[in-house]
């Protein structure tokens, strides 16, 4: 989705002191808008590579490379799309980072404690940002 909102340059301060305050309301909305949606974005991932973690090497399951690398990509690009601190978003991040390093998709598929392992850390994580 793409969506584009337009709104004074320069923020409330050039705004005429009646419309001021309306603009600040929707500033924070919008706001916490996009932090949500961070958030929610890194909670389906996490999600996912609990949920195929928690079945890598049944019968008639496949683990991709691409469970561990979606995580892996938020990790480097959400900190950049933040716009407000968000310590909790921040902490996870760091979590995952930390929960995946040294882990890759063949020692998830060949270990049933690894794959155990990062699954409940994964649910953990993303349980957090709930």
């Amino acid at each position: 989705n793409l969506n584009i909102t337009v709104g004074p340059l320069g923020g409330a301060e050039n705004l005429p002191p009646e419309y001021r305050e309306a603009w600040e309301e929707e500033d924070q909305r919008r706001r916490a808008e996009i932090s949500q949606d961070l958030r929610d974005r890194f909670y389906d991932k996490l999600t996912h590579l609990s949920k195929r973690c928690a079945v890598a090497g049944d019968e008639g399951t496949r683990f991709a490379k691409s469970n561990l690398g979606h995580v892996l990509e938020l990790c480097d690009i959400l900190p950049s799309m933040m716009i407000d601190s968000d310590m909790e978003l921040q902490g996870a991040i760091e979590r995952a980072k930390h929960m995946l390093q040294g882990v890759d998709s063949d020692s998830i598929k060949s270990s049933k404690i690894v794959a155990t392992d990062i699954s409940q850390q994964a649910k953990e994580i993303a349980n957090s940002l709930m």
